[in-house]
């Protein structure tokens, strides 16, 4: 059983590592440095205090005790209080991605300069404007930027 318990502790432990590491393998890390990293680690924590809650408190003493109603309420009332916390804390912020072309999505905070219906992000990453958001970032901008 404590060999059962130690493997099963070792693969939570593998897949948070595996959840931690992703904003610095991700193009975060590159473009928002340890400030975005930090964001997404925040994000993250909320899922992961449910998960505790769930496998070290609510499992153990109802699910296993056969308290299965008593289990699915606390459940709910679990996730909806860590969810409610969450957005005390992290409140939402305003929508700042948009659509810009039929493949890209992008950032609307990290936009750097616009120029002939492209987005300049950094002096080498350009991100083109299709005709069909023109009109809809153009009022974008011009509410954001040319006030």
């Amino acid at each position: 059983m404590k060999r059962i318990r130690l493997f099963e502790t070792m693969l939570y432990a593998s897949i948070l590592l595996v959840a931690l590491c992703m904003p610095l393998l991700m193009e975060n890390f590159r473009y928002g440095g340890w400030g975005e990293v930090l964001k997404r680690w925040l994000r993250l924590s909320p899922l992961v205090l449910i998960f505790l809650i769930n496998n070290y408190v609510l499992v153990p003493r109802m699910l296993f005790q056969r308290k299965h109603l008593s289990y699915f309420l606390s459940c709910i009332v679990s996730v909806v209080a860590v969810i409610c916390l969450s957005y005390l804390i992290f409140p939402l912020q305003p929508p700042f991605a948009g659509v810009v072309h039929r493949s890209y999505i992008v950032n609307l905070d990290k936009i750097n300069l616009i120029e002939r219906n492209r987005i300049v992000f950094e002096k080498d990453i350009y991100i083109p404007v299709g005709e069909q958001y023109k009109e809809e970032f153009q009022n974008w901008v011009e509410k954001n930027f040319l006030q």
